[in-house]
């Protein structure tokens, strides 16, 4: 079996969905970057901030000659470090200070209840002395070390700095000891406050200068997308006009056969109720020209009819009745099993009942030489309960597979004098508007065309 599939049209409003993930992908982006880079920031300055006062630091234990308090815990009667110690402890900001030797132990302190102290789970304190600066951003009240009992409320913002202190050995430099400072630097924290808002300010700037950029070439899109689509409605409403304009001129080939066989008969006949018969016929099959043509110009006036409803009992038995000349000439017996309950098809009319009747007088004339004649129009709505299935078959001689697939190709035919534009053209047809065609022929067992429609909303 050959089946083709319909691509079905979906709207896709691409202003809207763009305004809508676009803001939201940009507002994520957005602020990852701001956090991220306000904390690198804000870190890069700490850690320079920290990097100066270990500098200065062992630049006053260097002059003082104080490392034998780092290594003993006993200074230099000549060493004013403990003098410096005191004065660092008193400097505006600062709330305490600590002097730390080798081992951990607190050798002096603002505090002196913690001279001789030692605190085994400092890893502050471990990391200095692998002689890299520390600077810890907290506020009292959180989680408090056992080293913070001095903070007298919740809510005080310090920084906490370890600073390494280094042996004055060139060759072989070591850290000796650690200085520990808890500041509350001003205008440190002022200069982080004023370079996070900077931060953020500037993210947002960027974020809402990238959306309106974005926005206004993605509009300047949609709106000739629209233009563009308007101009392929437009080609579209030709193009079904065409379609029309092909399947009438298809069809008209049956009834004028129908016409020329009967007054030919009508010529060579003396009876003369056998002679008005022919001639009612000639005349029935004009007038159904004639429809063709005015149900063409009707429709080639108004779009509005492409979308109306078909009622698929009404099309299938006209379509066949139009077709009895040609029924009565081989003698073929007609079945039509088309229920009358059947959901309306949102299908165009007019196209419709010319895709049943060419694929009725293919079946017909398919079947002109065969012994068992039986021409079978059976409808029943498929298992999804979305489209209806129509199926046209004959007991003709069938077709092989590849004679099916010419006879699917624009011009490819095994009749003499057709056109071979019949299987591709109501193919055509259905698949523009949402249905589809699936042909099943085996040789010796006839051909059955399923016409897939879909059903009325």
């Amino acid at each position: 079996m050959l089946r083709s599939a319909a691509t079905p049209e979906q709207g896709f409003n691409l202003l809207r969905w763009f305004s809508i993930f676009s803001a939201i992908t940009i507002l994520f982006i957005t602020v990852a970057v701001a956090f991220f880079l306000s904390r690198f920031t804000s870190q890069t300055l700490l850690q320079h901030d920290a990097g100066l006062m270990a500098q200065f630091v062992n630049g006053v234990v260097k002059i003082e000659q104080a490392y034998p308090l780092f290594e003993t815990g006993k200074g230099d009667e000549n060493s004013d470090i403990e003098e410096f110690l005191g004065h660092l402890s008193r400097l505006p900001g600062v709330l305490r200070a600590n002097a730390y030797g080798g081992d951990g132990t607190i050798v002096w302190s603002s505090n002196e209840s913690l001279i001789g102290r030692s605190f085994p789970d400092n890893e502050e304190f471990t990391q200095a002395m692998s002689g890299q600066p520390v600077v810890n951003l907290g506020t009292s009240g959180g989680e408090e070390k056992r080293e913070h009992v001095f903070f007298t409320a919740d809510g005080i913002r310090f920084i906490e700095n370890y600073l390494p202190i280094w042996s004055d050995d060139e060759d072989a430099p070591r850290v000796t000891g650690a200085i520990e400072v808890y500041r509350q630097p001003t205008n440190l924290f002022e200069a982080l406050s004023a370079s996070t808002i900077k931060v953020w300010l500037g993210a947002g700037v960027v974020a809402i200068a990238l959306y309106s950029i974005l926005f206004a070439l993605v509009r300047r899109a949609a709106r000739a997308m629209e233009r563009q689509q308007q101009r392929l409605l437009e080609t579209e409403s030709l193009a079904t006009m065409g379609e029309m304009a092909s399947a009438v001129a298809h069809g008209l080939r049956n009834p004028l056969a129908s016409i020329r066989s009967s007054a030919e008969l009508a010529m060579e006949c003396d009876d003369q109720a056998e002679i008005k018969g022919l001639l009612g016929d000639i005349t029935s099959q004009s007038d159904r020209l004639e429809s063709w043509v005015r149900q063409y110009l009707s429709y080639a006036r108004a779009d509005e009819h492409a979308n109306s409803h078909a009622d698929l009992d009404a099309l299938v038995t006209s379509c066949i009745d139009h077709l009895g000349t040609q029924i009565d000439r081989y003698g073929v017996t007609r079945k039509i099993d088309v229920p009358g309950g059947l959901p309306r098809t949102d299908f165009n009319p007019f196209l419709l009942t010319q895709v049943i009747h060419s694929l009725a007088a293919n079946a017909i004339e398919a079947m002109s030489d065969g012994d068992t004649r039986k021409l079978t129009a059976r409808a029943v709505v498929n298992a999804e309960g979305d489209r209806i299935e129509l199926t046209i078959s004959d007991t003709g001689p069938g077709m092989t597979s590849e004679a099916l697939r010419e006879a699917l190709k624009p011009f490819g035919t095994s009749k003499s004098g057709g056109l071979g534009l019949g299987l591709p053209l109501s193919r055509q047809i259905l698949q523009r508007h949402g249905g589809d065609l699936a042909i099943r022929s085996r040789v010796g067992e006839g051909t059955a065309a399923t016409i897939l429609l879909p059903i009325a909303s």
